[in-house]
């Protein structure tokens, strides 16, 4: 409801990197064609690498601000959605607004490619955090049914039993 769309709305005023998302966001939109397109998605590879690098350092906050740009500048990625969802999730774990919004990407994230495995992983994470462990061990098996290398995944279905 109302509390919810004003803690958000805190959450974005609050940090500096969702700030200047958003400000981004309420300026002017990309132009559309075949060359800001090519643009577009390869500055959003930019910024997945970015973010991922962010991610892997723990520095979930940064890591969502270039997720979502890499998600703005490509639609389509699932990859994009998955990360961002992540790291919304670890940067605030305990808030109920950043949980449903990283279930909503990585659902998204499905939807776009139901073959990626860390959209299942992650899934899982939530589930897990959510205390439901049928539906935590459900996506860790399809994670591990699509890349079966994928350890964390394998490690969490072990500790489930």
């Amino acid at each position: 409801g109302v509390f919810n769309r004003l803690r958000a709305a805190y959450l974005v005023l609050r940090s500096p990197f969702r700030r200047e998302s958003y400000l981004e966001q309420l300026g002017d939109a990309a132009p559309s064609g075949g060359e800001a397109h090519a643009e577009s998605a390869e500055e959003a590879e930019k910024e997945l690498a970015q973010g991922e690098a962010h991610l892997a350092e723990g520095r979930y906050e940064k890591a969502a601000w270039h997720f979502r740009r890499a998600v703005e500048g490509d639609e389509r990625s699932a990859t994009a959605h998955a990360r961002l969802g992540w790291a919304l999730h670890k940067d605030s774990p305990t808030d109920h607004v950043a949980t449903r919004e990283a279930h909503r990407l990585l659902e998204r994230s499905l939807q776009l490619d139901p073959e990626l495995d860390v959209a299942h992983q992650y899934l899982g994470h939530l589930h897990l955090a959510a205390d439901d462990a049928d539906q935590a061990r459900h996506h860790f098996q399809k994670a591990l049914r699509t890349n079966p290398d994928n350890a964390d995944a394998a490690e969490q279905l072990k500790t489930l039993g």
